[in-house]
């Protein structure tokens, strides 16, 4: 299975039960990035448009570069105009030389060849044009240790959390841009009001079983963790979203 069809089937779910974004991340990024209804950003790997929904809110054009249908057309009937929505990838977006003044990856870099995806933001990026990619990531804690082993025994595909981003350093990124980058962290607690948005959050990952027995066995595997960790009804991950920006 390539990368672009491992969320196939999961669009609901995602948009359903993953986390969105802290308005500090956006305020940062509107100040920093000077974005306003003469700018344009490509989301790319923009899924089902829960990054991208809020960059619009200065009068920006959004491209929406995603490669799965399910996940596009979810943004699509979610978001509906002042968005453009490209079947295309980090690889290869399909939109025009030095179109756009930033790109962003949220939750998606990860999946990215990344010597192509710099080729391909040096193309669309107008001079001086910068790259920004986010990760929701996970603080060192009891819940993350356990579900981690959970993932580990129900899901094969499991590599780490976001494909191993799971710290505020990265060599990823590092190698990404050269070193010349700079990182801001924003915390982005996720807080599950009961199990089934516990639930719901972990089969919304790509590694997560789709049916059968091994679904059955991880749902009662995580139902377990909630109510292990829970307290009065609530599970608390904390949680950081990091913001890793610079040219390339």
């Amino acid at each position: 299975m390539d990368n672009t069809s491992k969320f196939t089937g999961k669009a609901e779910l995602y948009d359903k039960f993953r986390p969105s974004y802290p308005k500090e991340l956006y305020d940062f990024i509107f100040r920093e990035f000077g974005l306003t209804e003469r700018s344009a950003v490509a989301d790319v790997g923009s899924g089902t448009g829960k990054f991208a929904a809020p960059l619009a809110a200065t009068g920006t054009t959004v491209y929406c570069v995603e490669p799965n249908a399910d996940m596009r057309l979810k943004a699509h009937s979610l978001l509906g105009g002042g968005f453009v929505f490209t079947d295309g990838t980090a690889e290869h977006t399909g939109l025009s030389d030095g179109c756009v003044d930033l790109v962003t990856a949220a939750q998606a870099f990860h999946w990215f060849d990344a010597d192509a995806f710099r080729a391909e933001c040096r193309r669309i990026l107008r001079p001086g044009g910068r790259v920004l990619l986010v990760w929701n990531i996970r603080r060192d804690c009891g819940i993350k240790d356990a579900l981690k082993l959970v993932n580990e025994k129900y899901c094969p595909g499991f590599v780490g959390f976001s494909g191993g981003m799971d710290g505020e350093r990265s060599e990823r990124t590092d190698a990404f841009f050269g070193g010349g980058h700079s990182v801001r962290t924003f915390d982005n607690d996720a807080v599950f009001e009961n199990t089934e948005e516990f639930v719901g959050r972990c089969f919304s990952a790509s590694y997560a079983p789709k049916g059968g027995e091994a679904a059955l066995a991880y749902a009662d595997a995580l139902r377990a963790l909630y109510g292990k960790f829970s307290v009065g009804g609530k599970l608390t991950v904390p949680t950081f979203s990091a913001a890793y920006y610079g040219s390339v």
